[in-house]
């Protein structure tokens, strides 16, 4: 029942009622207004437009319009962010394989028969000096030594006819055709010779002259195994072993001829 409705009803007398319903009827008059002005109130308000539901439907109404204005945006950046695809390449024929590498060497196996020295040690050879020739000591002259011999036979107490007769013709040889070894036709020494004496004595008896004279000096003297021209041959040494001379004393008719050699004649 509509507050309208309510209104007629109260309009219309009714018919006499106790205290009770008196009070009550009042009661109905106070409430009547109240009631009228509510309703009214009520329509008011269904015409009177609500700020948030306007923004709600404001927000409403934009977001399509925000939605497709961010479309476009990501369709523009989409357009300039997005390369352009590159040019095509023409296809290239296929290279060739390269060749495979050569195998590596294989090193042959170690000899067995050959001794195997340890890196890490050093052999015998390693640690023996260097030699740099600093400490060779200067080739030997035989020159001094051989003059000291020669210098010496004007000392020996035998008798030198070289002085007053020369030497020897090939017909003072005990074999005379061992004089051109020798001595020339013309009476010089051969070549090969450095001195030549003629000494009176027998060839035994000069080698054990000369043997007890140039003792003291140091020089020893020694005779050969072999003989030149039939002649014998003798070598000297000087006091530390090296040789610095040989000589012949060749057999004369009574006498010797000792011929001092430049080189050695053999």
């Amino acid at each position: 029942m509509s507050d309208l409705d309510t209104l007629d009803k109260i309009d219309v007398p009714s018919p006499p009622q106790s205290a009770t319903s008196t009070r009550a009827w009042r009661w109905q008059w106070l409430l009547a207004p109240l009631m009228g002005f509510s309703v009214i109130l009520h329509i008011a308000l269904l015409f009177v437009p609500l700020p948030a539901s306007e923004n709600l439907e404001e927000v409403e109404e934009e977001s399509p319009e925000a939605d497709e204005e961010i479309a476009v945006d990501i369709l523009n950046l989409s357009e300039i962010v997005a390369p352009e695809p590159p040019p095509e390449q023409p296809e290239q024929p296929p290279q060739p394989e390269a060749a495979p590498p050569p195998p590596a060497e294989v090193p042959a196996p170690p000899d067995p028969t050959q001794e195997l020295v340890p890196a890490e040690q050093d052999t015998f050879e390693d640690q023996l000096p260097i030699d740099d020739g600093l400490d060779e000591p200067p080739p030997f002259d035989p020159g001094p030594s051989r003059n000291v011999f020669i210098d010496g036979i004007a000392n020996l107490p035998v008798t030198d006819q070289t002085a007053t007769v020369g030497l020897p013709r090939s017909e003072f040889f005990r074999v005379e055709t061992n004089a051109v070894c020798f001595v020339r036709p013309d009476g010089g020494t051969v070549p090969e010779a450095r001195d030549a004496r003629w000494l009176e004595l027998e060839p035994s008896d000069v080698f054990a002259v000369l043997q007890e004279s140039y003792a003291p000096t140091g020089i020893s003297l020694t005779e050969r195994g072999d003989t030149f021209c039939g002649e014998r041959y003798f070598e000297a040494f000087t006091a530390t072993g090296e040789s610095f001379m040989t000589f012949s004393l060749a057999q004369l008719k009574g006498s010797t001829l000792l011929v001092i050699w430049e080189t050695p004649p053999q």
